[in-house]
């Protein structure tokens, strides 16, 4: 069960990322079993130029700690947290990740991320966000047939 705070950075993800235009996936699985790169990004989106974003939510210190959710993958990568977080950690974070941090109702950046070349081939991403787009229809086609 997510957080009201992981809910809360989410929309405002999903806001800042409709204004500039990207295609993004929430919960996208990156590789599989038979895969060495593997692993759940929080937000993944491609622009029309074919360059990847890949967005990691931190709500807390602990979590930022954790191994869990460090998933970087794209040609820019950003953590998403609130700005009391991000002056906690903020000398923690590697000097190519990004930093976007709540403004209003959507998001600002508070660090820039550096563009690093890809490790997956653009055609494995695209293949990844639809396999794991297909499971969210599945879920909401599940979830008009059970009404």
């Amino acid at each position: 069960m997510k957080s009201k705070e992981t809910i809360d950075l989410e929309n405002k993800l999903f806001r800042y990322l409709q204004k500039i235009g990207n295609y993004c996936v929430f919960e996208c699985q990156l590789g599989n079993y038979l895969t060495k790169k593997a692993g759940i990004v929080d937000c993944i989106c491609i622009n029309t130029n074919s360059i990847v974003y890949c967005y990691e939510l931190k709500i807390s210190k602990s979590d930022f700690h954790s191994k869990n959710g460090h998933n970087f993958y794209g040609n820019f990568n950003y953590y998403v947290m609130p700005v009391e977080l991000f002056e906690k950690i903020k000398d923690e974070i590697p000097k190519d990740i990004g930093v976007l941090v709540p403004y209003k109702n959507s998001l600002k950046s508070v660090k820039k991320a550096k563009k690093k070349k890809l490790e997956l081939s653009i055609t494995d991403i695209k293949d990844y966000m639809f396999r794991s787009l297909y499971r969210e229809y599945q879920k909401f086609f599940r979830i008009r047939i059970d009404k």
